[in-house]
């Protein structure tokens, strides 16, 4: 729906130099990087306090300075294994304690099949890229798999032009390259006259 408004010649630039801005961030590249290791490091094994409780204690640091990236959580295991996170924990814990609107502490349903298959049959795949690009952090493993299963699904249904001239467009050339398989890409490019 058009919207129409009244402006001086300040107010405009304001508003124009505001929807440049949003308009770099929402066409900024999306990086496919490497996951990262689903290792930990055991910073210590105190067996006097095994079987103490049934459960796992998380200690995070929430130092005001800290970042999401290298913000500190470790595990006590219920046998007395003080260890150092895993990714999905360590950014679980980082969306419990500091809270981003529409980021909820689990991964959304959309995330996983079926309703993931029911969203890319309904032609929702920049959706889903999205969403995900704000839930996870674009080195998280969980992030990079669910980018291959809708890179893969997209080439599979022959659906390039539901990515082109997207922010995820790149990152879908980006994946078809490494893993040599560009004839779906150039037969979409043949198909629309561009060679």
């Amino acid at each position: 729906r058009s919207h129409y408004a009244l402006m001086t010649d300040s107010m405009l630039e304001e508003v124009r130099a505001r929807m440049k801005e949003r308009a770099t961030k929402f066409l900024q590249f999306v990086p496919l990087k490497e996951p990262r290791t689903e290792t930990f490091q055991v910073l210590s094994k105190d067996s006097e306090i095994e079987g103490f409780d049934n459960c796992k204690f998380v200690f995070t640091d929430i130092t005001f300075d800290a970042t999401n990236q290298d913000r500190t959580v470790v595990i006590r295991e219920p046998d007395g294994t003080l260890r150092t996170a895993l990714p999905e924990e360590h950014d679980r814990m980082n969306r419990v304690y500091y809270e981003q609107p529409n980021r909820p502490p689990f991964p959304p349903a959309v995330f996983t099949d079926p309703d993931l298959k029911q969203a890319l049959d309904n032609d929702r795949h920049e959706f889903v890229l999205d969403f995900a690009t704000w839930f996870y952090e674009p080195d998280d493993p969980s992030f990079v798999q669910l980018c291959h299963v809708v890179f893969d699904r997209t080439v599979e249904a022959n659906k390039f032009e539901i990515l082109y001239s997207t922010r995820h467009f790149g990152s879908l050339i980006f994946y078809l390259i490494i893993n040599d398989n560009i004839p779906p890409l150039l037969n979409f490019y043949g198909s629309m006259g561009r060679y």
